[in-house]
Parts: C-alpha cells; structure tokens; sequence
C-alpha cells in the first residue's frame, strides 16, 4: 500500500472475518486437532492507551513548517460486535466502534516563547453492517466478506460513508501450519490503491508453547503460551485512525484527521473466567498523519504531521468465545 494509510475502519471490517476465516479452515481439516489455546474471537472489548510526549513538527503541501510542539494523548475505546442474521453459509452481523480521546498539545507561540497548553477532547463512532459467505473453489474453503462503515461523532449527524469487501482462499499444512491468500478491496478515495493483498499466516513451532501469528498488512507476533498461566506476546502492530474535526474559520467543511502507527513492543494477556484481561507497553512509530477533507485523496492533504517514536502503555479487557456465530455456519 503506497501511502502506509490503514485506518480503523478496515481493521473494524476485517477482525471478524479473519476469525470466522481462522476457526472455518480448523473445524474443517482439523477436527481432530485441539484448536489454539489462545482466544481468537472477541465479541467484546474495551481498552485504555497513553501515549507519552511526543515531539511533532507540522508541514504544509509546500513543506513549510507550520507548527511544531509537543502531544500527549489518552484514548479509550469500546467495541462490540453482535450476529444479527443466519443462514447455511451465510452471516450478516453489526459492529460498533466508539472511541475517545483526549489530546494535550504543548505548542510555542514564538520561538523563545514558552509552552501553550491546549486540549481537545475527540469522540467518535463507527458502525458497521458485515456479511460473511463461505463457499468452495478448487475444493479450498474460501471466505468472502462485505462490509458497509458509517462513521460520525455523535451517533447523529453522519460525517462519511464506506466500503470494503474481501475474498480469502484458505490453506492448511499438516496440524501445525495453515495459512490464507486473499484480496481486500476498499471503496475510499484516500486509499491510493483499492485493491490490497491479503495474507495470514498462523504457525505452531515443534516447541507446542510457541506460535507465530501473521495477518498482512495488520500485524507480525510471535507468542508464548503457559507464560505465568497466561500468554507472552513479542512484535508489531500497524494501526490507523481518525478523528473528524470541528468546522472553523480556517477550515471550513468536513475534514478529519488521518494518522497510521507502529506499536512494537511486549504483551501479557491472562484469562479470568470468560475475560481476557491484558497490557502491552514498547515504542509507538507514526508512519504517516495528515489532516484532510472527507473523501478527498491522501495526497490532497491539508498538512502532514512528523512524530517522534515514544513509548506507550495499552491496558485492555476483552471478552472471549469458541465461536462467534454458531457452528452450522461453519459448515459446508
């Protein structure tokens, strides 16, 4: 993907469909394998995040700096996910995504100046309608979904509207490897391509507690099981974001604000009872944060942001299930 771009609303989309995709290909080729210990499907969860200063210098299209300071930022979101129709191949479920986040900007009005405090506080909500069809080519499961995002600050007044659809062929190599290939296409204009590869990969080593597990182009981690009777996890998470902002004199009309991050770094997650409770912490990169109007080009930006890689702190709690739907639709 040539702008690095992977914003929330594709990752919403595809973390059902993967899971589906997961736990089809297992019930499939195989039964009588035991499945991965470690819970796939998170019908359910909520998580708090801190991202310490982070030095940033502000560029128009010409490159001219045009702000430059320091951010600290807080989030909070909450996501659920709910079937809402069944039948033989086919599940039609919704998803919500509410996020909060609270800025703190430190920023110089003159350049021997001292630091201005300023602080925003950022709600917004992505609903989603998603459709999954299991079917069959060249005697290969394969998983196509459909996904239709509706996003706005309040639940109210509607700021964008988008799509996104996948198909994925999945793969299975023995009882400790399985692996798909697919294709996501995404129907928004600031992605430069609308047509992505997509690849999982999931790998049990021939030490059981070790697995290595890949979803392109989301995340790379290698995880340890029985780790103080929970899970050890070590690698790389590419996240996007956005956050609509409030129409003023200087820019007047609909725009957001656009942002992807690396999160490396280490992760602990236990189970208490049905609830996977879990913190990860390391060094937050950002590839890339622009400030846009809605539907315009990533290129037609407004300004681009430059961050310095800073550390993070991510406390979360989910809920977990075998299955999200139930098992007649994982049958062929």
């Amino acid at each position: 993907m040539r702008n690095f771009v992977i914003i929330r609303r594709m990752l919403l989309g595809l973390s059902t469909s993967l899971s589906i995709l997961v736990h089809a290909q297992t019930k499939d080729s195989l039964v009588t394998h035991k499945l991965p210990s470690y819970p796939l499907i998170r019908p359910f969860m909520m998580q708090y995040e801190r991202i310490n200063n982070a030095e940033y210098t502000q560029r128009d299209r010409n490159k001219n700096i045009i702000g430059e300071g320091q951010a600290q930022t807080t989030r909070f979101r909450t996501f659920a996910s709910m079937p809402v129709y069944q039948k033989e191949k086919i599940v039609i479920s919704t998803n919500v995504l509410y996020t909060h986040e609270s800025i703190s900007n430190y920023t110089k009005t003159q350049v021997s100046g001292p630091l201005t405090k300023s602080t925003i506080q950022i709600n917004d909500v992505d609903l989603t309608l998603s459709g999954v069809y299991r079917g069959i080519l060249w005697k290969r499961p394969v998983i196509h979904t459909a996904n239709i995002i509706v996003s706005s600050p309040n639940l109210i007044h509607v700021k964008k509207v988008s799509a996104m659809a996948s198909s994925s062929m999945i793969f299975v190599k023995g009882v400790q490897t399985r692996y798909s290939l697919g294709l996501l296409f995404v129907l928004d204009p600031v992605i430069a391509i609308p047509v992505i590869p997509m690849f999982t990969y999931w790998h049990r080593f021939d030490n059981p507690l070790w697995e290595l597990d890949v979803v392109l182009p989301q995340k790379i981690m290698l995880r340890r099981s029985d780790f103080l009777n929970g899970w050890l996890s070590i690698g790389t998470e590419l996240y996007g974001n956005s956050f609509f902002t409030p129409e003023s004199t200087q820019l007047p009309g609909n725009y957001e604000y656009r942002y992807a991050d690396l999160f490396s770094g280490v992760g602990y997650e236990r189970m208490l009872g049905k609830l996977i409770v879990g913190v990860r912490t390391g060094f937050r990169s950002t590839v890339q944060g622009r400030m846009l109007k809605v539907y315009n080009r990533n290129k037609d930006y407004v300004f681009d942001t430059k961050n310095k890689t800073v550390p993070y702190f991510n406390l979360h709690i989910s809920w977990a299930v075998p299955y999200l739907f139930k098992p007649k639709a994982l049958k062929k």
